[in-house]
């Protein structure tokens, strides 16, 4: 009997060791925080525009290497079209908007420039992807900025190298989640942090669902689309959509469930 109380202490002990080095349902919440693929936020920001760190997203520093002063002295939308790499809709009419001003906010439309180069790298194929010096090419911005966007955005395959040597380049599932966050939060900005789901879907060529579930893992809530006070967001395309995605503050994002998706 003394041998079976003596196995059963050793059991009881280890079952304890065990329980006490189980993650709490805090440090659960506190790795679901910090493995968010948005940029650095305060969950205490009293309001929309002081959610995220804009600076985390594109730095001053950064920012001075986007050439927006040639952009801002183009006449027409066809010069527009010539000195951005993508077409979206989205991009062209902030674009415009900006560079109708009498003075043109410089550092605004830096912000929409990096925000059509980031979409271009949505669009960059895996074979480009894979040498960082062909994908730095495809982006058409300059070196600095290419290179910023490649050191968030993508991963080194570790062990693989391409013919010349150089290492092999993909955006891997996370990469990805991290890089369309950043796009969906730029946009917000520029629109007075209100988004109509069905617009962006078609502008960056997704379903509208996965847009929203974008637009949700940011912090954006769905309300209504009412058909008096939205007259100047909700467009023909938006015609069929009674939503509209609102980031408030305090952020709230969606819980992770157990396999940790959003």
């Amino acid at each position: 009997m003394d041998s079976v109380r003596a196995d059963m202490d050793v059991i009881g002990a280890s079952i304890e060791q065990r329980t006490s080095s189980m993650p709490t349902a805090q440090d659960i919440a506190k790795d679901n925080e910090k493995a968010r693929p948005v940029p650095k936020y305060d969950p205490d920001a009293k309001t929309a525009a002081e959610i995220y760190d804009m600076e985390d997203v594109l730095s001053k520093s950064n920012a001075a290497f986007i050439n927006a002063l040639a952009l801002s002295k183009a006449t027409d939308a066809e010069e527009h079209r010539k000195l951005v790499p993508v077409r979206s809709e989205f991009v062209a009419k902030k674009i415009e908007q900006i560079v109708g001003q009498k003075k043109p906010d410089l550092d605004l439309l830096r912000r929409v420039m990096y925000l059509a180069y980031l979409i271009k790298f949505v669009n960059i194929g895996r074979k480009a992807m894979q040498s960082r010096e062909t994908c730095v090419r495809t982006l058409c911005c300059s070196p600095e900025i290419a290179n910023v966007i490649f050191d968030k955005f993508a991963d080194c395959v570790a062990g693989a190298a391409n013919p010349d040597g150089s290492p092999v380049y993909i955006k891997t599932a996370a990469s990805e989640s991290k890089l369309m966050c950043h796009i969906f939060v730029l946009m917000l900005s520029l629109n007075n942090w209100i988004l109509i789901p069905t617009e962006v879907a078609a502008d960056l060529g997704m379903e509208v669902r996965t847009a929203m579930r974008y637009l949700g893992s940011v912090g954006c809530k769905m309300e209504a689309l009412s058909s008096s006070g939205d007259a100047a967001t909700k467009s023909r395309k938006a015609a069929s959509s009674n939503k509209k995605a609102v980031l408030k503050a305090p952020i709230k994002f969606p819980k992770a469930n157990l396999r940790g998706k959003n």
